[in-house]
């Protein structure tokens, strides 16, 4: 069974999760987050209350009556007395046998000794550390640096830039101690206790942490919302920080009617499964065979859902054993990866037949150079295997392989790289068997041979 992506994954983990709306598109995004040099004065944290320190080193020093200890703390003396009684229980006092009981004092155990003399030794030191300031929420928070790519980057893969919720630079407003120490206290083995921020330096430009961008819309569009997945969960605190900030419109989101689905002849229409939005990614791909169109042949009709369509596409890159046939009006590097060329290749090198087309019209220049380039040479590499036209222009988006045809509105080779921000659900068609994937492989072969401007091989 293939391995479903991180889109039917999220699909099924949250499509339900706005009552009344409807989950429309998953964004590839980058939250804004900038690497901060920071200053300070800090001291391992102690394993002792502040005033059980003091306490401690006060009789020490020779202060052994409790309402001398509380009257030089200037502390009632309820507080000081159960600091008093807590560290008899712990074995860092005992009281003096010699005092009367109204004269009643404490000492050191050794015990006590050795810890006051421990704590002592503990002195605040000039340090410089880094910290990850989350510019949408502004505040630090415990990213994975390994995690944060560069602005090219995140502009290769068209990543959707989430917004700052300022331009300023990071003061030391933003990053108290305080907040600072509220950070440490979650980073397993962390010991530090920050006392005083001295000194921020920062780049001029963030770094961004992938993330994904959920669309949520009601049946009218009336209504846009947004949600952000942050290792593998919602984060609420970046979704009213959105919000905040203007949510959708901000960012130029819009969401258009349903596209049409493609239809299918009578016979095929009858037996078509549709889409069932509430059965899970393993129900989904758990095909059941429907009745014959024919008597020698199965036959599976059933539709597809918009998160469905990219492991569908990732089956066809792994799975497939005969051919490969992928029709898409434009192509993006976002979509063709290196690891889109790597899995490709290997499916020519064993000998599988691949054809690509692509095209919208003559004159159109969506699509990325490098990623065409790269099919193009891989097309000279393996030209007994694999070709790779471009249309005078084509409507069609459709995906073969072996005895699986699907027909869509889906761009196949482009999902990612939508530069207007504009979504909308597209529900296809999965059609296998033999007889007719076999008809509709010769079929698009005619239509890219009638249509071919040039051949990559």
């Amino acid at each position: 069974m293939p391995t479903a992506s991180r889109y039917t994954l999220l699909a099924d983990l949250f499509g339900n999760a706005r009552d009344g709306l409807n989950l429309v598109a998953i964004v590839p995004a980058g939250l804004p987050v900038t690497t901060l040099s920071v200053e300070v004065d800090a001291q391992e944290r102690k394993d002792l209350p502040l005033l059980t320190e003091t306490t401690l080193r006060l009789v020490q020093a020779g202060v052994t009556a409790p309402a001398d200890i509380s009257g030089l703390l200037g502390f009632p003396s309820d507080p000081v007395n159960r600091t008093l009684a807590d560290s008899l229980y712990r074995g860092h006092l005992r009281l003096d046998p010699t005092a009367g009981r109204a004269d009643e004092r404490v000492r050191l155990t050794p015990l006590g000794d050795q810890v006051a003399n421990e704590h002592a030794a503990i002195q605040p030191t000039r340090k410089t550390m880094r910290f990850y300031f989350d510019q949408t929420l502004r505040e630090v928070q415990p990213y994975d640096p390994a995690l944060l790519i560069r602005a090219s980057q995140a502009a290769d893969e068209d990543l959707l830039l989430l917004p700052a919720a300022s331009t300023a630079p990071v003061h030391m407003d933003d990053l108290t101690p305080e907040k600072i120490n509220n950070l440490l206290r979650t980073i397993p083995d962390s010991s530090l206790t920050v006392l005083a921020v001295r000194r921020i330096k920062q780049p001029r430009t963030p770094r961004y942490l992938p993330v994904d961008l959920l669309v949520y819309t009601d049946p009218d569009r009336a209504e846009i919302q947004l949600a952000v997945v942050l290792d593998g969960k919602l984060s609420g605190a970046h979704d009213i920080a959105l919000i905040s900030l203007g949510g959708a419109d901000t960012l130029d989101i819009r969401v258009d009617p349903p596209a049409e689905r493609p239809m299918l002849d009578e016979g095929l229409e009858s037996i078509r499964v549709p889409v069932d939005s509430t059965r899970s990614h393993a129900h989904r791909v758990a095909d059941v065979v429907q009745p014959a169109l024919e008597a020698e042949e199965q036959i599976q009709v059933r539709g597809v859902s918009v998160f469905e369509h990219p492991d569908l596409l990732q089956e066809a890159l792994t799975q497939a054993t005969q051919r490969v046939l992928i029709m898409s009006p434009w192509i993006k590097k976002s979509v063709v990866t290196e690891d889109f060329m790597n899995k490709l290749e290997s499916r020519v090198r064993r000998g599988i037949r691949v054809d690509i087309a692509y095209g919208f019209s003559l004159h159109d220049r969506k699509c990325d150079p490098e990623a065409v380039q790269n099919l193009e040479d891989l097309a000279k590499a393996y030209p007994k295997t694999f070709t790779f036209n471009r249309l005078s222009g084509t409507h069609a988006k459709i995906l073969i392989f072996d005895h699986t045809c699907v027909t869509t509105s889906f761009n196949w080779l482009s999902f990612q790289g939508s530069k207007e921000r504009t979504y909308r659900m597209e529900e296809g068609n999965l059609i296998r068997g033999r007889d007719f994937a076999d008809a509709q492989h010769a079929y698009f072969l005619a239509e890219i041979d009638k249509h071919r401007v040039s051949a990559g091989g």
